[in-house]
């Protein structure tokens, strides 16, 4: 093995389990709130629409994982009801406020409010609300934390402070500030450091107080806590400085020793801010002393609980009161709003304790355990007000969180939410503060298992989950009268649970649960038995973690390309238990194919008197059907009877005619013979089948346009595809573009010669090309039409009809046609009259006719359907003056309203009328009349108003002009070969609304044109001869779905010349040019995708880049997007307003696409027509989003489980997959203790020992069955499964190809031999299979078990041989598979078997320390040889004759193998101490490292360096070569060959945050250029670096708790690739300056890239 191997972490997939999640008021300007969801070390910012769902605004991945998360709002202060104060209420500004949740599980979120002085001026305060925004605060490992700031110009997070905590660990209570303490206080007592980390490996949680006036950070595994005061950031920005404060001073932050004074506090758990104080109070949830399961028998009392209060100035700390006694396993505490009495309630698995001042208000003893909790030391700790829940439960590790639903007669927030780890959800109500009453739960029903609960509104909360789908649920209480339901009970209602979404894409969103239990405090004046829950699931983010353990297999395909991989993942938890597909492409399911020869392009339109006709057949059709079988049941009934007859006879008959003394026959098998004979005599008639009624079958295609480059086929899409030759269709020319035009009234066809406009089959007009040069492109867009010439003549037509109604404006920009009823089909003179069609005339005008010049000639166009947002695209001068005064009034605070409604009506549509905001609460109306403030404006924003019939608008000098009486929802995208880039309007094309150039070399900004003075649009010195050879404009989401609050963004597409693809997104925002006078621009967003796919591999592929498209498709199972028909086609889909890029293929097809359309057909409903090179044509159809998901980097698709799947392997043979899954059974506590003491070997002594319980009110226990499940790929079927035994689990599995041996023909008499020497007193006889004779190689799957008895027992373990076995048959149904899983040989081990792999046909078992080794001889597992390894063997990976050991606390052991004498040989150790939980090896050609991962997420690289190698110790040692801190625990890792049959592999891994990362092996030479280039990428700033975090160091390695000190180096030969995929951000002037810097090019730089990517092309 070669010592320099290198290697690039490089990272294929985020992580997708939601850890945490926060909600404020980030984006500034918005009167509603946004969500940010954080995954691991991903932030993911979405808003909420008017519709509930969740729309993804930005993701930015940082460099390390956080830890905790909250906010800090500064937009005033709150009540606990979630209402703006009367301050803010004055300041006719909504304030959207946030639920605190004080959740103290680890890694929860809180949110904080800062308040206002009194004395804060209205002007002052309003001008502050409307810039202000909240901060999002996050806490990292090593105690550090960050604040960020959301830029709305920027459209990303900005980093404000950054903090770590331990620089203040000597600014005690009462001492100075940090800032006068001398500078060598620091230096003689500086903090001991540990391999570039301080020595603290604590992690940073945040709690925030709930009226926003300081926040404490603690860690846990200290006693200490950093306290700081919050200040206003509107500050100073009225002062004279003019500078933003910071939200949170270095001078203020102050260490609060836990254990000083009489506090005493250690081993916290949990710490809260609480309400209702004077003083930031926070209570302390702590440990007096340890506990364990021997203690707690003799004291179960040992925790206590702390109020502090603290006085954030003065830097001192109080006792408020203190409860000592609470049970020794209470996990956490929940904050109680003031309005509900405020106090602490305590969850502990057994009990709910609320506490108020010192004293038990009131509580729950859940079951036996907590009835003898409260018995013992019940008097001691004042818990005599706790009452017995009549249905025992545990709500061991359950999260908590108080609503925002009000009491209508209180007005207190007094119910909580209650998540249990099992999925069940309840509510909690305790009791109000002026109301003496019991603590209620009610039972609401199931979901996924929560993580953490975060209350948006008053019906809406947010359930994250790291296991499974987060899913955004409205509850609402209901009251059901007894009569609505007369036959169902309680029991009944309550079993039916609400189950996840993706478990089933028929189930139902909406359930109805019955209360169980209504004690204290009423909600509402209504009998228990009428109140219900309704809980429904409005969205869900998907998860596919953690992943335990992965798979790669072959995709089932029974053509095509049969190299592509699929990765199947072991992921989720218990119920949540899943299998996830996980694919590159997408591909699309061929429901017919036919040919035309040279095919190209291909269009569909929509015929509406047709539609009308074909619907009419077709439910004539399916009524025709019903009707007869109505009949046929009917006669089916009179058959059934009569067979039901005749098998009483015929049984009667049987038994009569029975002789006597015949012996009595087997009743049931005759019974089945009497059925068969009485099916044959009495057949039931079959039904007919009746057709699927089509969705929006107003919306049906009627026609299909199949262009070559010579003619056109135009087939009729009714009930089957038909080619017709008549009409007046251009069938002679090729065809490069056909649609609908006036509201769908017009077929448009663009032919070669000129338009068609046709009225079904008839023409109703037509405009002939008066030019020579042929059509380059073409676009229809309702009701225009755009057409590119090869010689660069832009024209742009509009149709216009002799009815006007036809011409009006849809305001649904996403659909390219109107739906229409049958009156609107009469109106419009296409009913039955057959002349309807002559009657309608239709003109053709020439809109803009551009024609190309010496200096400028057009590239490319597109018509863009939608308004670019609600921003004002031009004003006047008088009123740019208008806002020019208001922004300076704003700076003295004066005339603050007016001025404020000025600013409103520049960029918001709805300034003055009555807002709802989709975060929920009350609507603000503004003072003035609706009608008049939105005719100013209209006037301002679009400049037309409703009330006035005069439309004005300005051209360049300034002055009004008319406009025309419609909206402006078309603009116009022009790029031109000179660089340039164009926004126009449409029908006004002479207004250019905004305009740069080079924009795909960088520039990110669109600067409108006129009478302003902007900056210059040049982007520098052009050193690329790159232009832009495609684009598209793709809108992202309804600017209606957020009440009017976000503007309608775009998505732009850029293909330059040289194979280069750019996503933006954009963003209107308002600027300043030299005067100071304010105009709006367009910023583009670079969208960062971290794998995007290459267009061009080689120089011929980007000679082709002018011959590619981009196709636009909607409502393609329900999705929209871009179809990019490159080499290797991509597909562009906006799922959730995000644009991703994923591989596109026809199923079973190894081919390009060269063309795609939608295609809507009463047999193909909301599918595609694709093109085929060679003119083969597809009729397709998409998998829908309950099928696939595309929201991430990868084709997802979920096959639920219902159980956990530990691990997984492929079996290549069968093509079928093997997992090894456990589900959980309820079993009752009297079973269970009855299964303990028969394991156990002192039963007597336990009996005695154990204390005598309600056996009634004992909570149900859950024990695991563990199963080897067999799945089918493709339908994902459970095929086959096999049962372990009773406290058997499986821990390994492996496929491997085994040899199977043979003894030969003389071993019987050898046997006898030595059997008769052995007693003789001969020697010890030999083994009768040392002597075996291999046979063949067969391909099996063993699998490895281990036997749970308790810690009494000796662990023992099995290993099991099974052969599996596929064949193929035939039915009515079509093909079919059939499988045989089948044990062929098993053996019980003496300890576990850990871990499994496969040595030259040989099985390699970790059974506890040792390796052993065994052969497969027949039917018998024999054992050749052992290894004694250290501890406990975690892992095994093998390469030929090498075996890699790893251990469970001894890191890792290379060990070779000897066929030859059956032996094993020690060769090298790794001397660090390390928990290993997954090895492999990295190949590159002819090098060869070893790599595992540890307990703390970090990757080691190790060498065999060899007697040679002095850092080797004479070859004993394996040299370190590399560390890498991942952040995740590694699940395990998979080899796979770069190629088919390369030399190359990259060793894949899972995490269990879901991530999916590789480690790609490259050449030295090549890795330190890329560790020069990541040395420039680091500090650029260019490239955001979220929460100031060093992506250059943050990834070293992070030492084991238990370490023994030595060192072990950081990144040597390990580096991280996400850092080298954002060179691909960088401009291209950018680019070629960096690179030169280092000695590369952008050319290598993007062939890295390509290399470190290339395993994806193979999945």
């Amino acid at each position: 093995a070669h010592p320099m191997s290198c290697g690039v972490v490089r990272p294929y997939g985020q992580a997708q389990g939601v850890t945490h999640a926060v909600e404020g008021r980030f984006v500034r300007y918005w009167r509603s709130s946004t969500l940010v969801v954080i995954k691991a070390n991903l932030v993911e910012h979405y808003a909420l629409t008017s519709e509930s769902k969740l729309l993804l605004l930005h993701q930015a991945e940082l460099d390390d994982r956080v830890r905790s998360a909250s906010v800090v709002t500064v937009a005033g202060s709150v009540t606990d009801t979630g209402q703006p104060s009367g301050l803010i209420e004055r300041s006719r500004k909504r304030t959207i406020s946030t639920q605190v949740n004080v959740q103290s599980a680890p890694n929860s979120g809180a949110t904080m409010r800062t308040g206002f002085s009194e004395g804060a001026s209205d002007s002052s305060l309003g001008i502050f609300l409307a810039q202000a925004s909240d901060r999002l605060l996050l806490g990292f490992s090593n105690m550090r934390v960050s604040l960020l700031r959301w830029d709305h110009t920027l459209f990303d997070w900005v980093t404000e402070q950054i903090f770590q905590m331990e620089h203040y660990l000597f600014q005690t209570e009462l001492t100075p500030s940090f800032a006068d303490v001398a500078d060598d206080l620091m230096t003689s007592r500086r903090l001991p450091l540990s391999r570039g980390r301080l020595a603290s490996d604590d992690h940073a949680f945040v709690e925030i107080d709930p009226r926003g006036r300081g926040i404490v950070i603690y860690g846990k595994k200290t006693s200490k806590a950093y306290f700081a005061p919050v200040h206003h950031v509107y500050e100073d920005r009225m002062g004279d400085t003019g500078r933003p404060t910071d939200v949170i001073r270095e001078a203020e932050i102050f260490c609060l020793d836990f254990m000083a004074n009489e506090r005493k506090i250690q081993r916290v758990r949990s710490v809260v801010f609480l309400e209702g104080y004077f003083e930031p109070t926070v209570a302390v949830l702590y440990e007096t002393a340890f506990s364990w399961a021997g203690r707690a028998s003799k004291s179960a009392d040992t925790c206590a609980l702390m109020i502090l209060s603290v006085d954030l100035s003065a830097r001192t700390c109080a006792v408020v009161w203190h409860f000592r006694g609470l049970p020794y396993d209470a996990e956490a505490i929940v904050g109680v709003p003031e309005s509900a009495g405020g106090g602490v309630l305590v969850l502990s698995p057994h009990i709910l304790i609320y506490l108020r001042h010192g004293r038990c208000v009131c509580g729950l003893s859940l079951n036996s355990y907590g009835d003898r909790f409260v018995d013992e030391y019940g008097r001691s700790s004042s818990l005599e007000s706790i009452v017995k829940y009549p249905d025992p439960m545990e709500i061991q590790r359950a999260r908590c969180s108080f609503l925002k639903v009000e009491q209508e007669k209180t007005g207190s927030r007094n119910t909580a939410l209650l998540a249990l780890r099992s999925g069940q959800l309840y509510f909690l109500r305790i009791p109000s503060s002026n109301v003496v009453g019991e603590m209620a739960l009610q039972r609401a029903g199931s979901t996924s298992i929560a993580s953490l609960i975060l209350p948006l509104t008053t019906d809406l909360v947010f359930l994250g989950s790291w296991v499974s789908d987060s899913v955004l649920v409205r509850y609402t209480l209901v009251v059901a009268h007894p009569e609505d339901n007369p036959g169902t009970d309680s029991a009944d209602v309550e079993s039916r649970d609400m189950i996840d979404k993706s478990e089933s894409a028929e189930a139902e969103e909406s359930w109805l649960f019955k209360s169980r239990q209504n004690e204290g405090g009423s909600v509402e004046d209504v009998p228990d038995l009428q109140r219900k829950w309704r809980l429904e699931i409005l969205d869900s983010l998907p998860c596919m973690g953690p992943a335990s353990d992965f798979a790669i297999g072959r995709q089932n395909s029974d053509g095509g390309n049969q190299n592509k991989m699929e990765m199947v993942i072991a992921a989720g938890a218990s119920k949540n238990g899943c299998l996830g597909i996980l694919r590159q492409s997408v591909r699309l399911e061929v429901l017919s194919s036919f040919s035309i020869p040279a095919c190209k392009r291909a269009f569909t339109a929509i015929d509406i008197k047709f539609n009308k006709d074909e619907v009419n057949a077709m439910e004539l059709r399916i009524a025709h059907a019903e009707a007869q079988n109505e009949e046929i049941r009917g006669r089916n009934e009179l058959v059934k009877q009569a067979k039901m007859t005749w098998i009483q006879e015929e049984f009667s008959r049987r038994r009569v005619s029975r002789p006597d003394g015949e012996p009595e026959p087997d009743w049931e098998f005759l019974g089945h013979e009497i059925e068969r004979e009485a099916s044959i005599l009495h057949p039931l008639e079959p039904e007919i089948p009746v057709e699927d009624r089509v969705p929006d079958s107003k919306g049906l295609h009627s026609y299909l346009f199949l262009s070559t480059d010579r003619r056109t086929t135009v087939l009729v899409t009714s009930n089957e595809l038909s080619e017709i030759s008549t009409g007046d269709f251009a069938f002679d020319s090729p065809t490069f573009a056909a649609g609908n035009l006036l509201n769908n009234r017009i077929i448009a066809q663009v032919a070669k010669d000129g338009v068609r406009l046709l009225v079904g089959q008839k023409r109703v007009s037509e405009f002939p090309l008066p030019y020579s040069s042929p059509i380059k492109e073409a676009q229809i867009s309702d009701p225009f039409v755009l057409i590119l010439l090869h010689d660069g003549t832009l024209l742009v037509l509009r149709a216009n009809s002799s009815d006007d109604s036809g011409c009006e404006e849809t305001d649904d920009m996403e659909r390219p046609y109107e739906e229409f009823d049958a009156g609107t089909m009469e109106d419009f003179g296409l009913g039955n009259s057959s002349n309807a069609e002559v009657q309608l005339t239709v003109e053709i005008e020439v809109l803009v006719e551009l024609k190309p010049t010496e200096e400028r000639i057009v590239a490319t166009a597109q018509i863009h359907r939608g308004r670019l947002g609600r921003l004002a695209i031009q004003l006047d001068a008088s009123e740019q003056h208008r806002l020019h005064l208001a922004l300076e009034r704003r700076k003295v605070g004066s005339g603050y309203w007016d001025d404020m409604d000025d600013i409103e009506r520049m960029l918001y549509a709805d300034a003055g009328m009555s807002i709802t905001s989709s975060m929920g609460g009350k609507a603000l109306v503004q003072d003035r009349e609706v009608e008049a403030v939105m005719d100013d404006e209209e006037m301002m924003l679009y400049s037309e108003s409703k009330a006035r019939e005069e439309h004005k608008d300005l051209d360049k000098t300034g002055n009004h002009v008319s406009m025309p009486e419609k909206h402006v929802n078309h603009v116009i995208a022009i790029a031109y070969t000179d660089s340039c880039f164009e926004l126009r309007s449409l029908p006004i094309f002479s207004e250019i609304l905004f305009a740069t150039t080079d924009l795909h070399l960088g520039l990110r900004t669109l600067y409108p044109t006129g009478n302003i003075d902007l900056p210059s649009t040049s982007f520098g010195n052009r050193t690329s001869s790159s232009k832009i050879a495609h684009m598209h404009l793709c809108q992202l989401n309804n600017a209606s779905a957020l009440d009017g609050e976000l503007p309608a963004s775009l998505c732009l597409v850029l293909v330059t010349s040289d194979g280069r693809l750019l996503l933006y997104r954009t963003a209107l925002q308002m600027e300043f040019n030299r005067e100071g006078k304010p105009y709006f621009a367009i910023s583009l967003h670079r969208i960062i995708l971290q794998i995007v796919p290459e267009l061009c591999h080689d120089e011929e592929s980007i000679s082709s880049v002018k011959e590619w498209g981009l196709i636009p498709f909607y409502d393609l199972g329900g999705r929209s997007g871009l179809l990019m028909n490159v080499p290797n086609p991509l597909i562009i889909t906006l799922d959730r307003g995000y644009p991703r890029v994923h591989a596109f293929s026809i199923e079973n097809e190894d081919k390009a696409i060269l063309w795609m359309v939608p295609f809507h057909n009463v047999n193909c409903h909301k599918g595609a027509i694709a093109i085929l090179p060679g003119g083969g044509v597809c009729v397709c159809s998409l998998p829908s989003n309950n099928q696939i998901s595309l929201e991430t980097s990868w084709v997802q698709r979920k096959v639920n489980a219902r159980a956990n799947v530990r691990k997984i392997a492929y079996h290549s043979s069968s093509e079928s997959y093997v997992a090894l899954a456990s589900s959980e059974e309820e079993i009752s506590s009297a079973d269970m203790r009855r299964r303990i003491l028969a394991l156990s070997s002192a039963k007597n002594a336990t009996a005695e020992a154990r204390v005598e319980l309600d056996e009634e009110r004992l909570p149900l226990e859950i024990i695991e069955k563990h199963e080897i499940r067999l799945y089918q790929p493709g339908s994902w079927s459970l095929v086959k499964t096999y049962s372990l035994g009773e406290n058997e689990a499986g821990l390994a599995v492996a496929s491997m190809a085994l040899d199977v041996y043979k003894q030969p023909k003389q071993a019987d008499q050898d046997e006898e031999q030595q059997k008769r020497q052995q007693q003789d007193g001969g020697e010890m006889a030999v083994s009768p299979f040392a002597v075996t004779e291999r046979l063949k190689s067969k391909h099996l799957v063993v699998v490895g078990t281990g036997y749970l008895k308790g810690e009494d027992a000796n662990i023992r373990g099995r290993l099991l041989v099974f052969e599996i076995s596929r064949q193929e048959g035939f039915s009515g149904l079509g093909q079919f598979s059939r499988f045989q899983l089948q044990l062929i040989a098993e053996k019980e081990l003496k300890g576990p078997v850990s871990s499994l792999s496969t040595v030259q046909g040989y099985i390699a078992c970790g059974v506890g320390p040792k390796v052993e080794l065994h052969k497969l001889v027949e039917d018998e597992i024999v054992c050749t040889c052992f290894f004694f390894a250290d501890l406990y063997t975690s892992s095994l990976s093998t390469l030929k004759q090498y075996i890699l050991v790893g251990d469970m606390m001894k890191s890792v052991s290379l060990v070779y193998w000897r066929e030859r004498n059956k032996s094993m040989t020690l060769l090298g150790k790794d001397f660090e101490t390390a928990r290993v939980y997954s090895t492999d090896f990295l190949i590159d050609g002819d090098e060869l490292s070893l790599i595992f991962s540890d307990s703390e997420g970090n990757i080691h690289m190790i060498n065999y360096g060899g007697i040679s190698d002095p850092d080797a110790r004479g070859g004993e040692r394996l040299v370190p070569r590399g560390s890498y801190s991942l952040g995740a625990r590694i699940g395990n890792f998979r080899r796979v060959g770069l190629t088919e049959k390369g030399d190359n592999h990259v060793t894949l891994f899972v995490t269990l945050d879901g991530a999916i990362g590789g480690i790609v092996p490259v050449p030295p030479r090549d890795f330190k250029k890329i560790r020069a280039l990541q040395g420039k990428l680091v500090n650029l700033d260019e490239l955001p670096r979220y929460a100031g975090i060093n992506p250059g160091r943050m990834h070293d390695l992070v030492s084991e708790p238990f370490g023994n000190g030595t060192y072990r180096p950081s990144g040597q030969h390990l580096t991280n690739g996400r850092l080298l995929g954002e060179f691909r951000f960088l401009t291209e002037a950018r680019q070629i300056e960096i690179t030169r810097q280092v000695g590369l090019s952008p050319s290598s730089v993007s062939r890295q890239l390509q290399y470190l990517d290339q395993i994806l092309s193979r999945f």
